[in-house]
């Protein structure tokens, strides 16, 4: 194997000794001739998924090479994604969560990419285990195509917001010192609109690359609480310190996400009353002031004569409000895209 492996595959570890196996099968029985290096970050689980995967490790080909990097004590995945990057060589980076798998010719399908058309990313179609629960949102054109505005693609929500799946240049990553966030709900959609602020040459694929594995206990949907809701507002204030130069036309469409993706969680929260009104009223204290008052001066935007109106009010007011127009707001958010 040469020294410079093609992809590096980073897979944090944690607790997951009933699926480690197919996960690192999956990677090891991609049919490729590419070189390829796999790391395991174990993120302190205390089972014996970092054993069951270095058995499975061993029976790689000789164009795979592996490393185990193991954290101090639990840290998290994003920490884990970061300290797996830090440690790789790979020309490009794929990311795959250890409860999920490769699917067959993953691995040829997402160079081709990069093979064909010399892309800095590459996007590939997703096999959800619970279309329930995530109906339409790793959906992709039903045409494979490339782009160099993978702002206005992400911002449309065409593109969906999962670092994993996403093989992407390792040099990219670095020239523009992107990393996942510590501490934070959602930080792959953070980590995707950074890189959206450089756009790079993107190629997007609807061929099935990656088994999405959905582990629920019940047939609910997600369940985000207030510290989902501030992650999006601490995701928020981040991008806009760092926003570059847009136009108009841009700087709408970044608004517009930014007000999808929070009004999504405030209003999908699984919250009783009393919770919903108290989460109402410490939105009004958490939303980032700046942002606020861009929103209240945005005639242009329609979801804010609903969604600032919730923020604006005290929490009873917000509490009726919330419950008076739940279905309206996720139209309204699901109909700008």
């Amino acid at each position: 194997m040469s020294n410079s492996p093609a992809i590096s595959i980073i897979i944090p570890v944690f607790h997951v000794r009933d699926y480690i196996q197919d996960c690192v099968s999956s990677v090891i029985s991609q049919d490729t001739k590419l070189d390829i290096e796999i790391i395991l970050v174990d993120d302190c689980g205390g089972d014996d998924s970092i054993d069951i995967a270095r058995q499975v490790l061993n029976k790689a080909p000789s164009n795979f090479s592996s490393k185990i990097i193991r954290n101090k004590c639990n840290k998290g995945v994003s920490f884990s994604r970061n300290a797996g990057s830090d440690a790789a060589s790979g020309e490009y980076i794929l990311y795959l969560d250890s409860d999920d798998c490769l699917l067959p010719d993953a691995v040829s399908r997402l160079w081709k990419g990069v093979a064909v058309h010399h892309a800095e990313m590459v996007v590939g179609g997703v096999l959800c285990t619970d279309k329930r629960r995530y109906p339409t949102y790793f959906d992709l054109p039903k045409d494979s195509f490339v782009t160099e505005n993978f702002f206005l693609h992400f911002c449309e929500r065409k593109i969906y917001g999962s670092c994993w799946n996403h093989l992407i240049s390792r040099r990219f990553l670095q020239k523009h010192h992107i990393c996942f966030a510590e501490g934070i709900y959602h930080e792959d959609e953070l980590w995707n609109m950074q890189i959206a602020f450089y756009n790079p040459l993107t190629y997007v694929t609807p061929d099935q690359t990656y088994l999405y594995r959905t582990v629920v206990d019940d047939s609910r949907s997600a369940i985000y609480t207030l510290d989902h809701v501030r992650s999006i507002l601490f995701i928020i204030d981040q991008l806009l310190a760092e926003l570059p130069p847009l136009s108009s036309e841009s700087r709408e469409h970044f608004d517009k996400w930014c007000i999808h993706i929070f009004t999504t969680r405030l209003m999908t929260a699984t919250l009783n009353s009393k919770e919903r009104s108290i989460l109402a009223d410490k939105l009004v204290q958490a939303f980032p002031e700046n942002y606020k008052k861009r929103l209240t001066r945005s005639s242009n935007l329609r979801i804010k004569r609903l969604g600032i109106l919730l923020l604006l009010r005290p929490a009873s007011l917000a509490k009726f409000l919330t419950s008076l127009y739940l279905k309206r707001f996720c139209s309204l958010s699901a109909a700008i895209y």
